[in-house]
């Protein structure tokens, strides 16, 4: 999306300028992997790592591999059932579309429901945080489906200042009604959808892993 970017061989560049082994991959790939390498999902082998802020990314660790298939996974724009009280009206805050989980929940949906308001600051309303987390829930349970993670990991600003990630564990599991009835699901959701860790550095060191291993090749 980043038009004066387009086609420009950044990683090609960066390695002839340096000189040194370099890794590429997107934003959340790498948070993903910082969080399996370092965090919280630490010698795990397969884990979805979604952040919800201006928009919804989900970087995606299989068979300790991070997914790219043929381009990256985008499951920040799965479709979801539209909850009959939203008042977004006819359009998300989304402009490819209306009812996809980043028009939704992510940060242009929110001012765009709430008269211009972060989620921070709709963080003690029950009702706005219901309706985010019911959004959630519904992705995860997608997520849970597709993707069989040992770990869900969440982070981003709407997810970090708020109670969403607390109220969506609930309703993802009601949401699945046994339908996958792990431990993990049944017994010990708390450890199975979490917050992020690392105090929000799980980018940066998902970086360094990411150079190490292409040193390591």
């Amino acid at each position: 999306p980043k038009t004066a970017w387009r086609y420009y061989d950044l990683l090609g560049n960066l390695k002839k300028r340096l000189n040194v082994p370099c890794g590429y991959d997107t934003d959340v790939n790498v948070a993903c992997l910082g969080e399996a390498t370092f965090g919280c999902a630490r010698g795990l082998t397969d884990v979805v790592y979604l952040t919800i802020g201006t928009g919804v990314g989900a970087g995606i660790l299989v068979d300790g591999k991070l997914l790219h298939g043929m381009l990256h996974p985008e499951a920040g724009h799965i479709l979801v059932a539209r909850d009959p009280s939203d008042t977004i009206g006819e359009h998300s805050g989304c402009p490819y579309h209306d009812n996809c989980l980043e028009g939704l929940i992510a940060g242009n949906g929110v001012k765009k429901r709430w008269s211009g308001k972060r989620a921070s600051e709709l963080a003690k309303d029950a009702d706005a945080m219901n309706l985010l987390a019911g959004y959630l829930a519904q992705a995860l349970m997608t997520y849970v489906l597709c993707y069989s993670p040992q770990k869900i990991i969440i982070g981003g600003g709407v997810a970090d200042h708020t109670p969403i990630v607390q109220l969506a564990r609930k309703k993802t599991v009601d949401l699945l009604n046994n339908y996958i009835a792990l431990p993990q699901i049944t017994e010990d959701i708390d450890n199975y959808i979490v917050n992020n860790s690392l105090e929000g550095k799980q980018g940066i060191m998902g970086c360094l892993a990411l150079g190490a291993k292409a040193l390591d090749e």
